[in-house]
């Protein structure tokens, strides 16, 4: 990020927030959100043409590392799946007997 751009991005806000010194913040609000939207990917984006390629590259590269690992560990979980077992159903709950009944229901049935 060269000194320029981020200089010049705070100069056009500070210049959009001087004109509009004695506007309702309704109005200031929407007006500083529109420059910002403007100016700021010219601040987070190199403008040299060398360091923009970069930049980019950088960006592909880091979204590709993320989808291979992405990938990885998906194939490792299917592995892990086929090599287990399934598991076996669960056997039927022994039915409640009279110590195990609430409070209210004990000696009726």
């Amino acid at each position: 990020m060269g000194r320029a751009g981020l200089g010049g991005g705070i100069g056009v806000m500070g210049g959009v927030v001087a004109l509009l010194g004695g506007a309702p913040w309704f109005v200031v609000l929407p007006v500083v959100a529109v420059v910002a939207v403007l100016v700021g990917p010219q601040i987070v984006i190199p403008q040299d043409s060398k360091h923009k390629l970069d930049w980019w590259k950088d960006g592909r590269d880091r979204k590709e590392r993320r989808q291979e690992r992405r990938d990885e560990r998906r194939e490792k979980r299917r592995r892990v799946q086929e090599e287990q077992p399934a598991p076996l159903p669960s056997p039927v709950p022994p039915p409640l007997d009279g110590a195990l009944r609430p409070a209210g229901q004990r000696g009726r049935r």
